[in-house]
């Protein structure tokens, strides 16, 4: 006879027997292809139900477990009962991927966990009982959400309780479950093998209905599992025997045996309940028996002297008469389906080795990061709360209960995933605090208007939605190459066109497509995608896509009726589902606000922005650089520069703060910083900004290179506006960047070539110059229509370049339509007063003096915004007209010593030699 005590054997001791009634399949080499895309790799196990190997999905690029079966009686049960578990999405049972069948013999590719059993797991190491109960409870839920399918598992042991490396608790190899039937009784002299036939299960854990052929339902597996607890918590199995009759016979006694490690009566109560031997005396439902677990653990168990002899009598009274749980009572110690796919263990040592990572000078980063992730934590658990008392009180129906079930299982996929999807280095602290506050939200899955039109996702589609977030996250950080194999491996998967996954991949090829510079093709398929989402009702999807399209049109094409048009798409689904999806609607909120600052209407922007804002703060963000940088721009743009300005300031110090002081996402707010005072003629405020950020850029760059260009534009521009010709470098290489995505004809080409034209004048290319501005002027006029801020420097700076080649007429014309901008976008401001400086200037050589006045007194009028140098030129101009006219000698004096003050502070000996030639005159 075989020792029931043994643990099981990885083969069978029917294994002989099995041979005799059924043809065994062969076994599968390394290499064949089973089920046409699953390549086998090597055998795992082997059992008396079939052999299990690990094998790799071709399509999907995943490693899979395959489970050929042996024929049994009926081969048609086990198909039935795989498709069972095929349409069971939870994140605590083993998913099942797909059935088929090989060479006749059934197969099931499930989900590969990597890790170990529960067996293995507890003899690897001392567990504390804590440990080992949060694994024991967290593998009851997945039994239970079994149940409330209607299957049964048939072999609840520790060898089918898994343990991931990830830290999740899944229950596995449903291969014998099936709904609950009755079946032959069992009578052999076997160790803890797996019969075949109608009874199957391991001996050792069964019930003794499931001995004696009765009724096997959800109370049969809850016998199994208090067995497998038994066993794990105390040492050894409740109840021995050599042979299946003995074993029945101890059952019924009901004396377990002598336990090697004590445990608190108020668990050995709660398990003896559930190894009745009789199925009506068990617990109702796996869960409540797992609530009782729960309550048993909090309780403190005091015993008196004075009733001592109660005490006594206790065990007999817990047994047989235990209150029933309070339904509702569950729900206060329910995890969430989060805590179940991420243990917060896991989520633990990320922001541990995040910490580890980050070194003494970026220390607290760590902070933020889990206080994003404990916000999840938290959200995740008052959504749990919320769909268990709907449940338990019936508020909500079956049919709603399971969609939420479905949707917080999707949503907690995709946040493991996206989490993974960052490693926790020195340099990628930002993105991994970028993409931990950027995760789906939940609320949802406890919205009724929500749940009412879930459609139910097929089997495998939460893992593809899950690997599309991943790789969007990618996208998002910059890891092409990464998000590209997800998606080379989604293309090849059958299940990319399911409704409920097709526009989420459109939308991750699109964004790879976007950073190919491919524009038109991935605007195409946003357009599709988006139009697809709203006739199909994923309004979540749609959010998402048409602020990408907005972004698309107005931002990179600036294609102002298309942006047009989607911005008033997104606006209208914003405003409507903005209870529902708050960060998606936020998101385009600040799409339209950047679209609105390209249109120049400043106004609109800062109401988007401030919208997008308030609804960001409410979700308690860590990172919006874009919406921070809009912002900034519309207040400018408004004439509210000092709360620009001192934004800008709060930015910087909080990112230093957060990232440490020489990361790339702090040289990037200085430039933003720097182009603030370099749009109102505040060139020399601006220089330490730019150096700071120089010397960020010049060490970060190869890591950093998607964020560098548009810096190197900032940078370039503000040093050749103080004359400092190390500018061209950075305009060079931001130009050949830009030329790669987008090709000659762009904005931003346009916008480097204004500043570059400088450099052309100062060689003394005087043609070169010209061609270049004229083709900008022609590019920012088509893209950016006739009263953008951008076409304003280009303007300038071609009429200083025809005031060169003294064609002064159309000079004064140029610039006269930059001065015009300025008073419609930036009345006032330093750059407005700059521009009426070089019209005098023009005025001035051209032989027009009286002209030169009127717009020089209009130039300091205004002036008071600008700086010293602006201020000083339109003093000396105004003084130059003014001694042209031979009018008012006392005021070209003082004209021509104020202006000698403020190019002798800025250190402007040129300037100052010129005024004092200028004043030998007046004697």
């Amino acid at each position: 006879m075989d020792d029931l005590s043994k643990p099981p054997t990885q083969v069978d001791s029917l294994d002989a027997l099995l041979r005799e009634a059924v043809s065994a399949p062969a076994v599968l080499v390394p290499g064949a292809v089973i089920g046409e895309h699953y390549q086998i790799e090597r055998v795992l196990g082997m059992g008396g139900m079939g052999t299990v190997y690990l094998a790799r999905d071709l399509d999907l690029a995943r490693p899979v477990a395959i489970k050929v079966h042996r024929i049994a009686t009926d081969s048609s049960r086990l198909h039935r009962e795989a498709v069972a578990m095929a349409r069971l999405s939870h994140p605590n049972v083993v998913t099942v991927f797909e059935v088929g069948d090989h060479e006749g013999h059934p197969f099931v590719a499930m989900e590969y966990v990597e890790g170990e059993d529960l067996r293995s797991w507890l003899a690897r190491g001392e567990r504390s009982r804590g440990e080992v109960l949060d694994a024991l409870l967290v593998a009851g839920t997945g039994l239970a959400a079994a149940h409330h399918a209607e299957l049964v598992h048939r072999d609840v042991k520790p060898d089918n309780i898994l343990i991931g490396r990830d830290g999740r608790v899944r229950i596995g190899d449903f291969g014998l479950a099936q709904a609950a039937e009755t079946g032959a009784p069992l009578h052999a002299d076997l160790g803890d093998a797996t019969a075949t036939g109608a009874v199957v299960g391991t001996p050792a854990y069964m019930a003794p209905e499931q001995i004696d052929g009765g009724l096997v339902d959800a109370r049969t597996d809850q016998f199994a599992f208090c067995v497998a607890a038994w066993e794990s918590l105390c040492g050894g199995r409740p109840f021995d025997g050599a042979n299946t009759e003995e074993l029945r016979a101890a059952t019924e006694r009901g004396i377990p045996v002598a336990p090697k490690r004590a445990i608190p009566s108020g668990l050995r109560q709660v398990l003896l309940r559930g190894l009745a031997a009789e199925p009506a005396k068990r617990w109702p439902s796996m869960p409540a028996l797992l609530h009782a677990l729960r309550a048993a653990r909090r309780r403190r168990w005091v015993m008196f002297g004075a009733i001592g002899v109660l005490a006594l009598a206790a065990p007999i009274v817990a047994w047989a008469a235990w209150p029933g749980p309070d339904p509702l009572l569950a729900c206060d110690t329910r995890a969430s389906t989060l805590e179940l796919v991420v243990p917060p263990v896991a989520s633990t040592a990320l922001v541990e080795a995040a910490r580890i990572a980050a070194g003494p000078t970026n220390k607290p980063l760590s902070t933020p990061l889990a206080a994003t992730i404990a916000g999840h934590y938290a959200r995740a658990v008052a959504v749990a709360d919320t769909v268990c008392r709907a449940d338990v009180t019936g508020k909500w129906s079956a049919d709603m209960v399971a969609a939420s079930a479905e949707c917080t299982f999707d949503n907690a996929l995709a946040v493991r995933e996206i989490l993974g999807s960052i490693p926790p280095t020195r340099q990628n602290l930002p993105d991994l605090l970028l993409v931990a506050n950027n995760v789906p939200a939940i609320e949802p899955c406890a919205d009724p208007s929500v749940l009412a039109g879930w459609r139910s996702l097929a089997p495998g589609v939460i893992e593809l939605r899950a690997q599309v977030a991943r790789a969007l996250a990618q996208v998002d950080t910059g890891r092409i190459a990464e998000a590209r194999t997800i998606a080379t491996a989604l293309a090849r998967s059958p299940l990319a066109a399911e409704h409920s996954v097709q526009g989420r991949v459109a939308l991750l090829q699109a964004m790879l497509e976007l950073a190919s510079g491919e524009y038109a093709a991935a605007e195409k398929r946003l357009a599709e995608a988006y139009l697809a989402a709203r006739s199909g009702e994923d309004p979540e999807l749609a959010l998402r896509l048409v602020s990408e399209l907005i972004y698309i049109t107005t931002g990179l094409r600036r294609d102002a009726v298309a942006g047009e048009r989607w911005v008033a798409e997104g606006l209208a689904d914003a405003k409507r589902e903005q209870a529902r999806y708050a960060a998606e609607a936020a998101n385009v909120y600040e799409a339209a606000a950047q679209a609105a600052i390209e249109a120049g209407d400043s106004q609109v922007a800062l109401q988007h922005a401030e919208l997008a804002e308030t609804i960001l703060h409410q979700l308690n963000p860590k990172l919006h650089e874009k919406l921070q940088t809009v912002r900034g721009d519309a207040l400018a743009d408004l004439g509210r520069f000092d709360q620009a300005l001192a934004s800008s300031d709060a930015r910087i110090r909080d990112l230093k703060i957060l990232f440490g002081e020489r990361h790339p996402t702090v040289a990037v707010a200085l430039g933003d910083r720097a182009a603030l005072l370099l749009d109102v003629g505040r060139e020399e405020e601006a220089l330490p900004a730019v150096y700071e950020a120089i010397a960020i850029m010049d060490a970060t760059a190869e890591d950093h290179a998607a964020s560098v260009t548009p810096l190197q534009i900032t940078v370039g521009a503000t040093l050749l506006a103080v004359g400092n010709p190390a500018g061209a470098k950075y305009l060079a290489a931001a130009r050949r960047s830009r030329v790669a995505e987008f090709g000659e004809d762009h904005p931003d080409i346009a916008l480097i070539d204004t500043n570059l034209a400088l450099v052309y004048l100062d060689a003394g290319d005087q043609p070169q110059a010209l061609a270049a501005l004229h083709h900008a002027i022609a590019v920012q006029e088509k893209f950016l229509g006739p009263d953008h801020l951008e076409l304003a420097v280009g303007l300038y700076n071609l009429a200083v370049a025809e005031r060169d080649a003294k064609h002064y007429e159309a000079a004064v014309a140029t610039i006269e339509r930059a001065v015009k901008i300025y008073e419609k976008r930036q009345p006032g401001s330093g750059r407005h007063a700059m521009a009426l400086g070089l019209v005098t200037q023009i005025e001035n050589v051209a032989g027009h003096p009286a002209r030169a006045v009127v717009t020089a007194e209009a130039g300091l009028a205004i002036a008071a915004t600008a700086d010293l140098q602006v201020q000083a030129w339109l003093r000396l101009e105004l003084a130059r007209a003014l001694f042209a006219l031979r009018s008012d000698p006392a005021r070209i004096r003082t004209l021509l010593a104020q202006a000698r003050v403020a190019y002798a502070a800025e250190n402007m000996t040129a300037r100052v030699a010129e005024i004092d030639a200028f004043v030998a005159k007046l004697r």
